[in-house]
């Protein structure tokens, strides 16, 4: 499966208090407020800078999200709220 498909099926019936994208390498990935996914690059309340082996660990559950925030792996602009909320939906 791959990040993208991860983090779509992460996301069903979620609901974040903003938009945010994260900032994958070469990627970015738009989540909107009732949690859908695409590629579009656009504005958000949330911006998360991280690499996809970082957010795929996050994902796997072998690195918490603020652990990788504190370590500078995980870099937050703008509305950590919306960060916040997300790390709890991403967690195995």
């Amino acid at each position: 499966m791959s990040l993208l498909d991860k983090i779509i099926e992460k996301m069903k019936d979620v609901s974040l208090p903003g938009s945010l994208v994260l900032e994958l390498d070469d990627k970015k990935i738009f989540i909107d407020e009732n949690g859908q996914v695409s590629q579009q690059d656009a504005d958000a309340d949330c911006v998360l800078s991280l690499s996809s082996d970082t957010l795929e660990s996050i994902i796997n559950g072998s690195l918490d999200a603020m652990s990788a925030y504190f370590s500078g792996e995980l870099k937050v602009t703008g509305d950590m709220g919306v960060a916040m909320t997300l790390s709890k939906y991403l967690k195995n």
